[in-house]
């Protein structure tokens, strides 16, 4: 049986019940879990199988129906793809964190967006540094569809959903924008700079949005 991802959400039924398992790599023991916003939610630590957490969900019936009294439609409906992550996994700095305590999908965008305030702005500093292109300061938004941008007064202004995307595409972004502090347009100049500092810029942008969001869990994209 193929083992369960960090992030990967798995929506089971047993006696009716719906709940989603899920493998944390921080977990030391078993345990479940109920919130009326995630439901049910069984939490494998690295060691245990499916069959564990489902014989650990067996056991704790009399808690699970103590839930169903208190909601009782809860357990009754399957919760949706997008359901709160126990850990993220930040592919561009190798990072996990430990985001099992978040308890709502804005606390956990604006978690992830601070976190990444502190990483960014090193990231496009060192890009500076290296390339002579110069900048403002650094914002890190929580931006629903733009990567980047740079300002006309010098703010390059990044998506924290960056650090959900692979060293070489938040490389490339940060770069993008930075060939923007010598032209404000997509011109043939501005490519001309970029690809003189990002080899393969044009074609590595035109299967930047397709490759990214394949990238994305679902929860990152609300």
């Amino acid at each position: 049986m193929a083992a369960v991802s960090a992030n990967e959400v798995l929506t089971q039924s047993t006696e009716g019940w719906h709940y989603t398992l899920r493998r944390s790599r921080r977990a030391r023991r078993l345990r479940v879990q109920y919130s009326p916003e995630n439901g049910l939610i069984v939490v494998l630590p690295q060691w245990a199988s499916r069959a564990d957490g489902e014989a650990f969900l067996c056991a704790q019936r009399d808690w699970i129906l103590a839930c169903h009294r208190s909601d009782p439609n809860g357990l009754d409906r399957p919760r949706p793809e997008h359901a709160l992550p126990v850990e993220v996994v930040l592919r561009a700095t190798g990072e996990c964190l430990d985001v099992e305590s978040v308890g709502d999908l804005a606390t956990l965008h604006e978690t992830l967006r601070c976190h990444a305030a502190g990483v960014l702005p090193k990231w496009v500093g060192h890009h500076s540094a290296g390339t002579g292109l110069g900048y403002e300061r650094v914002r890190v938004r929580n931006q629903r569809s733009r990567w980047g941008s740079y300002s006309s007064k010098g703010t390059v202004s990044l998506n924290w959903r960056l650090l959900l995307l692979t060293p070489d595409m938040v490389d490339y972004v940060i770069l993008h924008e930075l060939a923007h502090s010598r032209h404000m347009n997509h011109s043939g100049a501005f490519w001309q700079l970029l690809e003189s500092i990002c080899p393969g810029a044009r074609a590595r942008d035109g299967a930047f949005d397709r490759l990214a969001y394949a990238l994305l869990p679902a929860w990152s994209r609300l």
